[in-house]
């Protein structure tokens, strides 16, 4: 998985994780290096040359009402944690 930051510093870790193949929702911020969740919740789109994040399509992020995922949050975008390849 990929620790959740208490801000944008890869030193300022947060306790939780999301978890490998999860969606979230989020802004992507500071040309793509970091997702914002809410105030103060970030997650790092890539550690190095290691992407930890992806963007995914549209079709990809529908809710369980087949709603899209970031349809009703103006200017966030879904991503889904990588899978260990």
């Amino acid at each position: 998985g990929v620790q959740y930051r208490q801000s944008k510093n890869l030193d300022d870790r947060h306790v939780k994780y999301a978890e490998k193949g999860m969606t979230i929702s989020g802004v992507v911020e500071d040309d793509g290096e970091w997702l914002r969740i809410n105030d103060g919740i970030f997650l790092p789109m890539r550690l190095g040359a290691l992407q930890t994040l992806e963007l995914l399509p549209e079709e990809d992020t529908k809710l369980p009402n087949g709603t899209p995922a970031s349809s009703s949050r103006g200017g966030e975008s879904p991503c889904g944690s990588r899978p260990e390849e």
